[in-house]
């Protein structure tokens, strides 16, 4: 009958309650052991972060970790260290994050900086500390993490810091800061549902901020990941023997970015810049299928590359000459054209002659809209129209003349002593004014100032009314260092002698198509001329011309010129570029001693020889290149006193430049120059 009995009760017991009870025991043992394994993700995370503050690494992104639609922890990485991800927080509901509940408590494991500068493992908000007292130290004195007790016999803090491990065992915390080796009970595990170490992740565009459940803020500088950007890099248009300008930007860099690069196929370059600048591209003639690699390089020691590829550029214009009336109006240019380019407008004409703004394409027809002014002179005037490339070299020209207007035939004078003195000499109907054609009809300027106080005067733009001039007579302007412009008039062919020597406030002096010759000493001491123009009639420039004109810094030589004098320019220390033509055979002594501003020079083959003291005291003056396969001739006085890098001469040459003399250059490198010929 028992036996029945039990039988009986067996069928009839209901065990459902205790099965649910079970799963709910491994729902909540698989969650705290989820939990577990988050806090220790997160323990390692925050090492890492330490390590970074301390180690002077930086962010280089922030990805948020998604559960569905919900945000669960972010995804750092660093310049340096691996990444990590770290979980957000949720407060336990039984215990607040390091306060020990009735039903359980998450601990809150932290780190925080001491008195000594150094970061220390805090446990709810207490230094954790080792058997003898010591407190535990996040990371090493030197920004290292620590290697779960590699670094420190078990029990001790560790030279180099340890990684502290949590586990949950019958319903309690444990903490082990020796790599498993011994275990601290903490508190109870039950009751509390989520982590309590990271309260918040946040950014701007300059820092992260690591905000710990403690209190306590770490921050991080934020940096975008190392890149640089060109608003082209594929079929760059360039014309063979050309140059284009390219302007780049590099992001994710700091103070110690480097911006390199190098062609082949014979095309050359030059960076100027840092984290922002231009990469100047000149291409060989004829071209080749040549690339440009740039490279960028931060303080870190990350590298980023972009290759540059470019094709044959197209530019031409319908009309060499177009003419407008008196009145004014539009003018417009077609350019037939897949190339970027510069228009340059003459300077005497930029009072007349303005470019509308225009947009650009790929291939394309531009349309080029100049605006004329009326024209308020006894004459015609023209504006030659050029085309360039980067570096200043013409591609095309045009010219756009006006007609003159009748009625106005006196010449309006800004400065009244020039006005005297004009009108004193050249006024032949006695009215007291220069007319246009008066002045048109003067052949002589000798004795037009010779009155001292005319040395006072500012400016002379009226001279280019006086067509039939020829010349400008030797010391003619000299001395006058008050006049800070003039404007040549079409028919002058010689500039004198001294003529402009001391005019220290002339800052620019157009040089007029026609001119043939500059005299020796001509601008001496103009010490605020930043630029010259030598037309293409140009065939001799005297010696000391340009000598110590401070603020000269381009000069461009036309083909018309074959030899460059003596002292010419000399001490101009501003001087950066200088452009030979193809025609020059010859460099004389000191023309360019102590341009201190000078860091290269290109020297074509037509130059044979170069005089002593040339480039004497050309301090920055560190790479040259020769074009010629016969050394040019040169004494050993040529670079005194600087010590140039980099000989760049043509591929078998290197013997023959050491045994003309050029063997005082720390490095001779070869290169293929036959693609520019």
């Amino acid at each position: 009958m028992f036996l029945l009995l039990a039988a009986g009760c067996k069928d009839e017991y209901d065990d459902s309650a205790l099965a649910g009870r079970v799963e709910s025991l491994e729902q909540r043992m698989a969650a705290m052991e989820d939990l577990c394994e988050r806090m220790n993700t997160n323990i390692g995370a925050l090492q890492t972060v330490v390590s970074a503050l301390q180690g002077h690494d930086y962010v280089t992104g922030v990805v948020p970790v998604k559960q569905g639609s919900e945000t669960v922890g972010y995804t750092i990485t660093f310049g340096q260290a691996a990444p990590i991800t770290i979980y957000n927080g949720e407060d336990g509901e039984q215990g607040a994050p390091g306060e020990k509940g009735e039903d359980g408590y998450t601990p809150a494991i932290g780190v925080k900086q001491d008195t000594d500068g150094v970061y220390y493992w805090t446990v709810d908000g207490k230094w954790l500390t080792d058997e003898a007292g010591n407190k535990v130290k996040a990371v090493g004195s030197d920004g290292k993490e620590g290697e779960k007790g590699e670094q420190g016999e078990p029990g001790t803090a560790g030279r180099d810091g340890v990684t502290p491990q949590l586990k949950i065992e019958n319903d309690y915390w444990y903490i082990s800061y020796d790599n498993g080796a011994n275990w601290t009970q903490l508190g109870k595990a039950t009751g509390a549902d989520g982590d309590a170490m990271f309260k918040e992740v946040t950014y701007d565009e300059n820092f992260v901020y690591f905000t710990l459940a403690e209190g306590t803020t770490l921050m991080l500088p934020l940096t975008c990941k190392l890149d640089i950007v060109f608003a082209e890099t594929e079929g760059i248009a360039c014309l063979p023997g050309g140059s284009v300008k390219l302007a780049y930007t590099v992001t994710g860099g700091d103070e110690g970015t480097k911006v390199e690069c190098v062609g082949d196929g014979g095309w050359l370059t030059k960076v100027s810049g840092g984290l922002e600048g231009t990469l100047m591209v000149t291409a060989p003639n004829p071209m080749t299928e040549g690339k440009v690699l740039v490279f960028a390089t931060n303080g870190a020691g990350q590298v980023v590359m972009k290759a540059l590829t470019f094709t044959k550029g197209v530019l031409s214009t319908v009309t060499d000459a177009y003419e407008v009336e008196a009145e004014g109006g539009t003018v417009e240019v077609e350019i037939t054209t897949n190339m970027e380019y510069e228009v340059y407008i003459p300077e005497h004409a930029k009072e007349w002659v303005t470019l509308e703004p225009e947009t650009r394409a790929e291939m394309r027809t531009d349309v080029l809209r100049f605006t004329i002014a009326k024209n308020q002179t006894f004459f015609w005037r023209t504006a030659t129209i050029e085309v360039k490339d980067a570096i200043g070299k013409s591609i095309e020209s045009f010219s756009i003349k006006q007609d003159y207007s009748p009625e106005f035939a006196l010449i309006p004078f800004a400065d009244e002593q020039v006005k005297q003195a004009c009108v004193e000499h050249y006024d032949t109907n006695g009215d007291g004014e220069l007319s246009m054609q008066e002045a048109a009809n003067v052949t002589d300027l000798t004795g037009l100032f010779d009155n001292a106080n005319t040395k006072s005067i500012t400016s002379f733009n009226e001279f280019q009314y006086f067509t039939g001039v020829k010349e400008v007579p030797d010391s003619f302007f000299r001395g006058f260092t008050q006049m800070d412009s003039i404007r040549f008039p079409y028919g002058v062919e010689r500039i004198g002698a001294m003529a402009f020597q001391e005019c220290d406030n002339l800052e620019f002096a157009y040089l007029t198509l026609g001119i043939k010759t500059i005299g020796e000493f001509a601008f001496e001491y103009c010490n605020k001329l930043k630029y010259t123009n030598l037309p293409n009639s140009i065939t001799s420039i005297g010696r000391y011309a340009y000598f110590e004109c401070e603020s000269l810094e381009t000069i461009w030589l036309p083909d018309s010129i074959t030899a460059i004098n003596a002292g010419t320019f000399g001490y101009c220390t501003s001087l950066k570029d200088i452009t030979f033509s193809q025609k020059i055979t010859s460099i004389g002594e000191s023309a360019f001693i102590a341009c201190t501003s000078l860091e290269s020079i290109y020297i074509p083959a037509s130059i044979t020889y170069i005089e002593r003291w040339s480039f004497m005291n050309c301090t920055n003056l560190n790479s040259v290149y020769c074009e010629g396969e016969t050394p040019p001739a040169i004494p050993y006085t040529v670079f005194t006193n600087i010590s140039p890098e980099i000989l760049y001469v043509p591929i078998g040459c290197t013997e023959k430049y050491k045994e003309g003399g050029w063997n005082i250059f720390q490095t001779i490198i070869e290169m293929d120059f036959s693609a520019n010929n």
